[in-house]
């Protein structure tokens, strides 16, 4: 038996409404039992034999793709390969297709509720000229104990459960407490009920909206409250150090560090502060420079040393000079 390999990938089957008015999911194909024994024939036909063996079977996306190897020994081989390889036959159908899963769904392109195969598998896929035409070949469903399946009593029948469910009402004794709650009369009917409990959803979803919307607000607020506290805390600290600095208490550099110690404890540091003495300059306090003329005593370190009297100070007045020295350069530490 000689084959040729046909390296074209085929749609063996999508996630598309099919021409007999049913789907098959692709993500719910099991291809195991297919890939055993992966052969084809033309429309279905098995009278002459295998005319297709499939290689490379696999899904991509929502598609099952394989590529065809064609008996030639077939009576159809060779016009078959001439026909895919001019392009007149590019068509594939699966067939034996057993549902292990299927459900009724609505489907906006039939218009009605149709089948939905939601696991499946197929025993063959034939090359077929015209895919759409029911009369080249019949639709094969069988059940998982391979009992065959008649598409539309199928159909028909779920529709009937489908119907019975909805029409199927409860057995349910209301308490006093529930026809209150939900504001119904003691002979109230099923759509009353359904009617009062919607509504008591509605109203739970809009009680906890609210409750969600007011734990943001306080929330914020909360946020809001804790930096004008921490703000007012921070200007406390800064009035403090300020403070000292100007009853010169503390350096400038002393009262910076100060600041970042007692953030946000203004009490501490106006304690510690107010241990802290003043400093008292040292020529007042040891009264050094008695005696000096008036053009001395009565000029600033700088006002000496503009007039060029530094000099003089230092020579007649040595301990003063150096009281002044030390008052100078430790005052522009502060």
């Amino acid at each position: 038996m000689s084959t040729k390999a046909i390296h074209t990938d085929f749609v063996l089957s999508t996630n598309a409404l099919n021409e007999y008015g049913f789907k098959l999911l692709t993500d719910g194909c099991d291809l195991g039992e297919f890939k055993k024994n992966p052969v084809g024939f033309h429309n279905h036909d098995s009278t002459h034999g295998v005319l297709v063996r499939w290689e490379n079977v696999r899904i991509e996306g929502d598609k099952v793709l394989a590529q065809p190897a064609i008996n030639l020994s077939h009576p159809r081989g060779a016009r078959t390969e001439e026909e895919i390889r001019n392009g007149f036959l590019n068509a594939a159908s699966v067939g034996g297709i057993k549902l292990f899963a299927h459900e009724l769904r609505d489907d906006v392109q039939a218009g009605e509720p149709i089948i939905v195969g939601t696991k499946w598998a197929f025993k063959e896929c034939s090359l077929v000229d015209l895919p759409a035409n029911r009369e080249a070949f019949k639709v094969q469903l069988f059940d998982a104990n391979d009992n065959a399946i008649n598409l539309s009593d199928l159909t028909n029948q779920l529709k009937i459960d489908l119907k019975n469910k909805g029409m199927k009402k409860a057995n349910i004794t209301l308490s006093p407490l529930v026809i209150g709650a939900l504001a119904l009369s003691d002979n109230t009917t099923d759509e009353a009920v359904q009617q009062g409990i919607e509504k008591a959803l509605q109203e739970r979803e809009q009680l906890r909206m609210a409750q969600e919307s007011s734990k943001a607000a306080l929330a914020k607020l909360e946020t809001e409250l804790a930096d004008v506290k921490a703000k007012g805390l921070e200007a406390e600290v800064k009035a403090i150090v300020d403070k000292a600095v100007e009853e010169k208490r503390m350096s400038l550099q002393t009262a910076t560090q100060m600041a970042k110690a007692f953030a946000g404890n203004p009490k501490g540091l106006s304690d510690l502060v107010a241990t802290m003495q003043p400093y008292q300059s040292v020529v007042g306090a040891l009264n050094i420079g008695a005696g000096l003329p008036k053009e001395l005593s009565d000029k600033t370190w700088d006002e000496l040393h503009a007039a060029d009297l530094l000099p003089r100070l230092k020579r007649d007045f040595p301990d003063k000079y150096q009281a002044m020295f030390n008052e100078k350069y430790r005052s522009e530490t502060l």
